[in-house]
């Protein structure tokens, strides 16, 4: 099965600033928090998991040259370079979850968010959407 990205907008935002760069990623209990700077001064989007996740990577944009190229061949140039989160259908990263852990969560609607900034990929597998907001930059994270 070939994997198929799609544009991922989050719900009650009707607009979306691209995210340029990586400024935290932290993960504290069962809350995953990932925090953007955005080409707009002052502002970074928060992208918070509440829940459990099972499973998260960032991985350096350098080493996955071959997925940009191969995005490039199916999407085109623009497909990631003013839009930067996405959702995947048919994910090898979930079947790799899957494989590892012996198929207990078959059953569990998983969804691979992929979250592209200049500098890296972030990925994560999830059974719901995550909050997302922006907020000013003195607040960095709002409560």
């Amino acid at each position: 099965m070939v994997e198929e990205w799609s544009k991922w907008k989050p719900e009650k935002l009707d607009v979306l600033p691209a995210a340029t760069y990586l400024k935290r990623l932290t993960r504290d209990d069962d809350i995953l928090l990932i925090s953007f700077e955005t080409e707009e001064e002052g502002k970074l989007v928060n992208v918070t998991f509440n829940k459990f996740v099972f499973s998260y990577r960032s991985t350096d944009e350098g080493n996955r040259l071959k997925l940009l190229v191969d995005l490039n061949i199916k999407y085109g140039e623009d497909f990631y370079k003013d839009w930067r989160f996405f959702k995947i259908k048919n994910s090898p990263y979930i079947r790799w979850l899957h494989e590892e852990n012996c198929g207990i969560y078959r059953e569990e609607d998983i969804y691979h968010f992929v979250f592209i900034t200049n500098m890296e990929l972030i990925e994560v597998l999830a059974t719901y959407d995550p909050e997302v907001k922006i907020v000013e930059l003195h607040s960095e994270i709002e409560k």
